[in-house]
């Protein structure tokens, strides 16, 4: 708590009011009464060219190092102004702040705890100032590199920095300007499309791609028969049938070729076909 030193009645001429707190650091000089006050901290009566410090009613002012000589006064009429320890100024004062248990603040030279859980046992001050080196371990320094890669282990500071590299690397990818451009000067695009893989007459069970797999797709195939009696075709998910085109005598009247749509992912393994004699098959998708 607070401990009042010093309590004075102020009028219009300078008063040395230090009394008890003469030299003593960490007095708050607070105005109690209604009209401002003002103080001087010179060896004598202040002069026209001294500053001096105003204090409205209600406020005060903190003397870190402790005055030998306070003088003061009053604007107008008269006001009072004490002056009090603060027990912060003694650094052996304590707080309850955890747990129902008395923490001692502790003096400004305290060394910084060494914590990295922030459920250690200190004092105050020391507590504090192993939170900001661990913040700024943490944070990293204003100097911090980036790191070499986006998953490197870094400080805050560090990793902003390589964001901010990825971002200028990506800026530096976009077009200068809009309208055509040079190839040189424009996003590289590759144009959709899809495989494909034949799949000539008499053949068994034929994979679509290299090794074909599940997960596969079959967009459409084109049906190519060589006369109007063409053999049968059979598309197979894997070793699943899944559509027919049965063929046969007289089973088309003219030689245009066939479009069966399909749209589909295999599930069961590779799309594989098999083709009768006389009609040959182009299938077209993402094969493996």
């Amino acid at each position: 708590m607070a401990s009042e030193l010093v309590k004075a009645t102020l009028n219009a001429t300078w008063t040395d009011v230090a009394g008890a707190a003469a030299s003593v650091a960490g007095i708050f000089w607070q105005n109690v009464g209604s009209v401002p006050a003002f103080l001087s901290f010179t060896v004598s009566a202040p002069s026209a060219s001294d500053g001096y410090i105003v204090i409205a009613p209600g406020l005060s002012f903190h003397d870190d190092t402790g005055s030998a000589h306070v003088w003061a006064k009053c604007y107008t009429g008269s006001t009072v102004v004490c002056g009090t320890l603060d027990p912060a100024g003694s650094e052996t004062s304590s707080a309850t702040i955890a747990d129902g248990a008395d923490i001692a603040e502790g003096a400004r030279a305290d060394v910084a705890y060494a914590d990295t859980t922030g459920e250690a046992a200190g004092s105050v001050v020391s507590l504090i100032k192993g939170w900001f080196v661990l913040a700024a371990a943490r944070w990293g320094s204003l100097t911090e590199a980036a790191p070499a890669t986006d998953t490197a282990s870094s400080g805050l500071n560090g990793r902003l920095q390589r964001i901010a590299q990825r971002i200028t690397s990506l800026i530096a990818l976009l077009p200068a300007s809009r309208g055509s451009k040079a190839a040189s000067a424009s996003f590289s695009v590759v144009p959709g499309g899809l495989e494909y893989e034949t799949v000539v007459a008499g053949q068994t069970a034929q994979a679509l791609g290299a090794t074909g797999a599940a997960g596969d797709y079959l967009s459409h195939l084109i049906v190519s028969p060589s006369t109007t009696s063409p053999g049968n075709v059979i598309i197979l998910d894997g070793a699943t049938p899944i559509y027919t085109f049965v063929g046969g005598a007289s089973s088309v009247s003219n030689l245009c070729s066939i479009v069966i749509p399909v749209g589909a992912f295999s599930v069961s393994g590779a799309w594989a076909v098999t083709t009768g004699a006389n009609v040959a098959v182009t299938g077209f998708g993402d094969f493996t």
